[in-house]
């Protein structure tokens, strides 16, 4: 395995140095090669007078000029935004060139990824843009924007993993001002060492229960036991296709859900012995149920007396009605808990409702992502200005880290599931969201 750190650096820019060492300092301990690539020059005498620039000769050694391919599906790019910009990988040209070149790592002093929707037909994955972060100290324009984006600026890179010629993985590294965490390594100019509690938290991306993909599953699994995240934050962990009314009227279609997923009961059944096994994976951590939409269709399937012709979910539907009509209002934030219950103990798993907040190092976890201000949809734009880029969400299955440093989750399910239209257009991944103590975060992409 072949690996790479990549930051950048703005021309005629301070560069951090205890950043850049500490960078170094993982390189050596983890045999990466280092690439410091040069962002846009911001004045056009920048780039020129860079060559009197004072620089260190180590420095020197490792900017990188020009495009290098890292594997036949991912490209560090010589595309170059403007500093300045709110969003460097808005608009057609970026997605365009994704799609000529594949995945593509691009200089910009900070962190955004973008995943763009490739088809089906052709791919079972879409094409991902990565922003680099720098070594520079903030330099912008005077303008609006760049003013605007200088307080989201960030100190950061890349840590790329090259497993072939197909396959790899990239992880954000962000410096906190003395050092940078890696999973549950911290490194700084003198070095490095294990911190244990280092992820406080650890949000999935959706769960899905009848759709999830095993080894997906197992993964999430795997790291849960051995990083030990203090919170694992859960998102959409019923789907509730049994009872959804997104298939009213549909006669063939809830025939082959009968079929495939069961009952009402079922389903639940299901649901808790997955909620089980991610709560089992680590003894020491807590385990947040964030309200999301698909709770939502239990509490509609209740509220409407759907179950009156529904004669196989009848008996368990009127006993849950009983009980939500017990709670009254904080009905709909705690009969998915009371219907989970009943199958599995769930001790160590706490549910929430839309009201309730939770900051993880800083950044809010409970908000699942459909619900935006004022009653409107919500999106990752609206929660990054909301929040400052504190957030982490879901519900989209796309992930992605905005301009504003949120980030939002993928999904734990296949790529396609059977309420998706397979002959069109996915950018899903199976991504999870790392929150460190220090109160940065990565995003833990599984391929």
């Amino acid at each position: 395995m072949k690996k790479y750190i990549i930051s950048s650096y703005i021309p005629n820019a301070d560069i951090d140095v205890d950043f850049y060492n500490s960078l170094v300092s993982m390189g050596e301990h983890v045999d990466a090669e280092l690439i410091i690539a040069n962002c846009k020059e911001n004045y056009k005498g920048d780039l020129e007078s860079l060559l009197q620039y004072s620089l260190d000769e180590e420095l020197a050694d490792v900017v990188q000029k020009g495009s290098l391919k890292l594997n036949n599906n991912l490209t560090l790019t010589d595309y170059r935004p403007s500093i300045n910009v709110i969003d460097p990988l808005s608009g057609l040209a970026v997605d365009s060139a994704a799609t000529a070149f594949g995945n593509m790592i691009v200089a910009f002093p900070r962190h955004r990824f973008k995943s763009i929707a490739r088809s089906l037909k052709q791919s079972n994955m879409p094409r991902g843009v990565w922003c680099t972060g720098t070594v520079s100290e903030p330099y912008y324009k005077p303008t609006k924007s760049g003013q605007a984006m200088k307080g989201y600026h960030v100190k950061g890179a890349l840590i790329v993993e090259v497993k072939d010629d197909k396959f790899f993985s990239i992880r954000q590294l962000q410096f906190d001002g003395k050092g940078f965490y890696d999973l549950d390594t911290y490194y700084t100019p003198k070095g490095h060492k294990k911190v244990k509690g280092a992820i406080v938290g650890l949000t999935l991306g959706d769960i899905h229960p009848p759709f999830i993909n095993p080894e997906v599953m197992d993964h999430t699994l795997d790291f849960i036991k051995k990083h030990k995240p203090g919170n694992v934050i859960m998102h959409d962990v019923f789907d509730a296709s049994s009872i959804s009314h997104h298939v009213i009227g549909k006669h063939i279609t809830k025939s082959i859900i009968k079929r495939t997923i069961g009952s009402l009961r079922d389903e639940l059944s299901m649901t808790a012995y997955v909620m089980q096994r991610l709560a089992d994976s680590s003894k020491g951590s807590n385990f947040h149920v964030v309200k999301s939409n698909h709770d939502d269709h239990l509490d509609r399937y209740l509220d409407e007396f759907r179950f009156k012709e529904d004669y196989l979910n009848l008996e368990l539907a009127v006993e849950l009605t009983a009980k939500y009509i017990t709670y009254g209002r904080r009905g709909a934030g705690h009969i998915l808990e009371y219907a989970l219950k009943k199958f599995r103990r769930l001790n160590n798993v706490k549910f929430y409702g839309r009201g309730d907040s939770l900051l993880l190092a800083g950044y809010e976890v409970l908000n699942h992502g459909d619900h935006g201000a004022n009653g409107a949809r919500g999106t990752p734009k609206s929660f990054g200005a909301a929040f400052g880029g504190k957030s982490v969400t879901g519900h989209g299955h796309t992930p992605e880290i905005t301009a504003f440093g949120n980030s939002v989750c993928g999904t734990m399910t296949y790529l396609s599931v059977p309420y998706t239209n397979d002959s069109g257009l996915s950018g899903w991944m199976n991504t999870h969201t790392i929150i460190y103590s220090n109160g940065t975060i990565s995003q833990y992409h599984i391929i």
